[in-house]
């Protein structure tokens, strides 16, 4: 029997009823987080929550106090962890949603809180094949540097990747600038230089794009974050992803090929760091 963590309960996910009503079904109400149980522990908990607490803001929903303790967070996804008896690499997904009911003007604000866990599938960290999505733009708003309301530009681009036999596809800002991938954020390498998209072309505020930025600073690795073109991504010696699962390195995009390595330089900071 799987289990689920309801609002802070153990529940049985065979036991969870959702409403017709409920605003998360009805109007995509809410956000949500997507973290990894590596090693004993969330990796970077305390920065994933501190996300959701800037997009439950945005939202206006009132979150419980517990989602402002990552101690307190942390053992209650022990307890589910156990519940399910899992081990290795486990996929958290940890989702915010305005209760009660209403029309688009809802009637409360307070927020319902569910937790998953499932074993983290792992996929090859080189991806192969990539391009440039024709159908979707993104879009920077107050609310495009968290996960949830912008869910549906996603799913027609992973529709995209699926019709066109990629294994990435890489999203374009509604400019024309290099934005994003399908769930993760992109960087490359050209000149001894980490180059990644701004926010405001409309991407995802990655917790791990942050955490490699905290490390290229603290290395005093050199690092840019601006709006690019795809031609100045196409010149790039290497380039690679990141998400909640990792780093990957994209092989290739349209014809153009790249190193299938890190470089040096990078990849032993990024191994001291744990990050790969």
């Amino acid at each position: 029997m799987k289990y689920i963590l309801y609002n802070f309960e153990l529940i049985p996910e065979s036991k969870l009823q959702i409403q017709l009503s409920n605003r998360a079904f009805q109007y995509n109400d809410g956000a949500f987080e997507t973290m990894l149980f590596i090693n004993g522990k969330v990796r970077f908990l305390e920065d994933h929550l501190a996300r959701l607490q800037k997009a439950a803001k945005v939202l206006q929903i009132e979150l419980p106090e517990i989602l402002f303790q990552p101690e307190t967070v942390a053992l209650w996804v022990e307890k589910l962890i156990q519940e399910n008896q899992l081990q290795g690499r486990i996929r958290l997904k940890l989702k915010i949603w305005r209760s009660g009911t209403g029309l688009y003007t809802p009637e409360e604000n307070t927020a319902e809180v569910l937790i998953s866990a499932a074993p983290q599938i792992q996929t090859p960290a080189i991806i192969e094949k990539a391009d440039f999505a024709e159908s979707v733009r993104t879009h920077f708003s107050s609310y495009s540097f968290f996960k949830g309301p912008n869910s549906l530009q996603y799913v027609l681009a992973g529709c995209e990747k699926q019709q066109r036999n990629l294994e990435e596809i890489i999203l374009l800002s509604s400019e024309g600038y290099v934005s994003e991938c399908l769930a993760s954020n992109i960087f490359w390498i050209w000149n001894e230089t980490v180059f990644t998209p701004e926010i405001r072309t409309g991407c995802v505020a990655g917790v791990m794009r942050e955490n490699l930025l905290r490390v290229f600073q603290a290395e005093s690795l050199a690092f840019q974050e601006g709006f690019y073109l795809t031609e100045e991504l196409l010149q790039a010696e290497t380039v690679f992803t990141s998400n909640a699962a990792g780093i990957k390195i994209l092989q290739q995009i349209g014809t153009t090929e790249f190193s299938k390595e890190l470089p040096d330089w990078l990849n032993l900071k990024l191994k001291e760091n744990q990050f790969i």
